[in-house]
């Protein structure tokens, strides 16, 4: 029997798109075994039609009772959303389905079958949850699109131009791209700028004043999973946050300027400056503009660790964990029917 998978995760200006790019990247890795629907409040239209083109399911709700309510025993429930606790987990299992929590905070009890957490550095001690919970914690796990696990799984390198991409996320509420942008206008080492923003940014006409006075930048807005890989590895440098952002980065194999500008990116970014993967651009709120004009590309250190981190298998690592939840299902049945 095929299990249904339930993915509640919402995306917007306000909380970003980050949620729901990491849950269409594991629904990516399960799409050929599993039949997959995304529960949302809210969620940009774009967005919401690129899950549809892509075979998804999608449910925009109101609330969280009639979702919940609606769940079956044959179900595969997975999370990501910071508003859900284990009261919902407890629910969700009464009714014999499984809960699985994507988690970058550890902050909370878990009444989950199974916690994914990609943020180097995670350990099982970190969190209060089931005797029974399983984890998948680390970059081994990195919940990445199609596009940027096949470039991790090639060795495909970056271009040795001096071409840059700066990317903040799908919302970027803050308007960070156009503050790199401020702090990189006298910077000639430079030859070419491709600013990357989502369908949630709300800066366009600021950010299109930009290209009046510098020809090196190119904005692309809402573009897919293979047009952002492109431009990628098109470049040689690229300024992003520790967010699902860093690891399509490292997939490519760019050089990293990285850093943090929310608390839910902290742990991340914490572990991969301890992995050595990024130049420190530290809390991207703070002179991001000062630094970038300081600045000098051709005398970078050259020691970064990011060839190796990402290795593109886990997919394969995830599936074969949402392979033992549908086993596990199956046991039960057979338990039931004795």
């Amino acid at each position: 029997m095929q299990t249904d998978i339930i993915i509640r995760a919402d995306g917007g200006p306000q909380i970003g798109l980050g949620h729901l790019i990491r849950c269409m990247a594991l629904a990516d890795m399960l799409k050929r075994h599993f039949t997959i629907t995304f529960y949302c409040t809210i969620i940009p239209e774009q967005i919401k039609l690129e899950l549809q083109e892509n075979g998804y399911g999608v449910n925009v709700i109101e609330s969280n009772s009639l979702w919940i309510q609606s769940v079956r025993p044959n179900q595969i429930v997975v999370i990501d959303h910071y508003g859900i606790n284990a009261d919902v987990h407890i629910q969700i299992r009464k009714q014999k389905a499984f809960v699985v929590c994507i988690d970058d905070l550890h902050d909370k009890y878990f009444e989950a079958d199974l916690i994914i957490n990609h943020a180097p550095g995670i350990h099982e001690k970190d969190y209060k949850a089931l005797a029974s919970t399983r984890f998948a914690l680390g970059p081994d796990y990195a919940l990445l699109r199609e596009p940027f696990i096949n470039a991790a799984l090639n060795h495909v390198g970056t271009s040795n131009s001096n071409s840059l991409m700066i990317c903040f996320g799908g919302a970027d509420a803050f308007n960070l791209s156009c503050i790199a942008l401020e702090g990189l206008s006298e910077n000639k080492s430079i030859s070419q700028i491709h600013v990357i923003v989502g369908s949630a940014y709300a800066f366009m006409d600021e950010l299109r004043n930009h290209t009046k006075n510098d020809n090196r930048i190119t904005i692309h807005h809402a573009i897919s999973g293979d047009e952002m890989r492109a431009i990628m590895l098109g470049s040689a440098y690229a300024i992003a946050p520790a967010s699902s952002i860093g690891y399509e980065v490292l997939a490519c194999r760019l050089y990293w300027l990285g850093g943090f500008y929310v608390d839910n990116q902290m742990r991340i970014y914490e572990g991969f400056k301890d992995l050595g993967a990024f130049y420190d651009l530290g809390n991207m709120r703070i002179d991001l503009k000062s630094k970038l004009k300081e600045l000098d590309f051709s005398k970078l250190p050259n020691q970064l660790n990011n060839g190796q981190i990402i290795d593109g298998k886990s997919g394969t690592r995830l599936l074969s964990l949402f392979f033992h939840l549908g086993d596990l299902f199956e046991l039960r049945l057979a338990h039931e029917g004795d």
